[in-house]
């Protein structure tokens, strides 16, 4: 059976927000794309790298 991520992500303007069911929020200012991996979300930066956030909320550049 599939966990279920308590992340999730919307696009807000030009910004990308991340949210943990807790509340926490992180914004990503012009971000290109993102999806879900293994409970995480993977962000594509507007430099065009891999931000990975985990199932905490915390940030973590590839």
């Amino acid at each position: 059976m599939k966990n279920k991520s308590k992340l999730h992500y919307r696009w807000e303007d030009d910004n990308l927000v991340v949210k943990r069911d807790g509340g926490k929020k992180l914004s990503f200012p012009k971000a290109m794309a993102a999806y879900h991996k293994n409970g995480e979300v993977i962000v594509i930066s507007s430099l065009g790298k891999k931000v990975r956030v985990d199932k905490y909320g915390n940030r973590r550049w590839w």
